[in-house]
């Protein structure tokens, strides 16, 4: 059975940071096990937390967070405080092991939404499982900050709530469910769904409006930057950029910003 991941939070100071860890510290730091995950933040003061899991239980060689990653992760933190005092950077630990860490609050969030919505204590998990799932695809949330997972999840109960109470109640009449029946026109037609006539997105258009655009934005950075660099930039696999490509990058935007950004 996978062991729980452990998490330590480590105090950053101008000679104690990634940059300054020799191979040495950071074996001592992360002990027999491997990083997986890493926060890194200013509020209240500068430290980092480590996401540290067995080596044995790491299904997937690319969840693990090298001392190199971190040194390219941690610079990239130091230029973003130039331009925003509130940065942070962070890699979520792979999700089946931070959910191992919290399955009491996922219940207890369960219990209490159960009660606020006289809904059935299984279904009300099945929601917030659901809820914490979508929330961690995004890619954009950390997954450490259980305040804004709570509203998401209080969030997703609320509209759910809405919606049924106004099919049930008719009160909010201004509501329409994407549903509901509606004659499509004279004579002997049958009726349609509001979906139905209003149409799903076309993907194939979605798609080909997609690669318009990055063939557009390609051509425009290859005034500045190598293929190579383009495609470090558009493809971004490792959540961060290098930290000289981000600053010309970050400066080519802040020159340009009128002409394409439109401000």
């Amino acid at each position: 059975m996978a062991t729980k991941m452990k998490l330590i939070k480590l105090t950053i100071t101008a000679d104690d940071n990634p940059l300054t860890w020799t191979p040495e510290k950071w074996a001592q730091t992360i002990g027999s096990r491997v990083a997986v995950g890493y926060f890194i933040t200013g509020r209240p003061s500068q430290c980092i937390t480590l996401y540290l899991q067995k080596t044995e239980d790491v299904k997937n060689g690319d969840d693990i967070v090298s001392q190199h990653h971190l040194c390219l992760a941690f610079m990239q933190w130091i230029d973003m405080l130039s331009t925003k005092k509130n940065a942070i950077m962070f890699k979520n630990p792979p999700f089946e092991a931070w959910l191992m860490t919290k399955l009491e609050w996922c219940r207890a969030q369960a219990r209490k939404f159960s009660k606020q919505f006289d809904r059935d204590f299984d279904e009300c998990l099945s929601n917030v499982y659901m809820t914490i799932t979508n929330c961690y695809n995004k890619g954009t949330i950390y997954m450490g900050s259980l305040f804004y997972l709570e509203k998401a999840i209080r969030n997703d109960f609320r509209k759910e709530y809405n919606f049924w109470h106004n099919r049930i109640t008719g009160e909010t009449c201004g509501i329409i469910a994407l549903d509901a029946k509606v004659n499509a026109g004279d004579g002997d037609d049958k009726p349609m769904c509001y979906h139905e006539l209003i149409g799903a997105c076309d993907k194939y258009i979605e798609d080909k409006e997609f690669e318009c655009t990055k063939e557009e934005l390609c051509g425009i950075l290859k005034e500045e930057f190598s293929q190579r660099e383009i495609d470090q930039i558009i493809n971004c696999t490792a959540g961060f950029l290098p930290a000289s490509l981000y600053r010309r990058l970050n400066k080519w935007r802040k020159e340009n910003r009128r002409e394409y950004y439109g401000y």
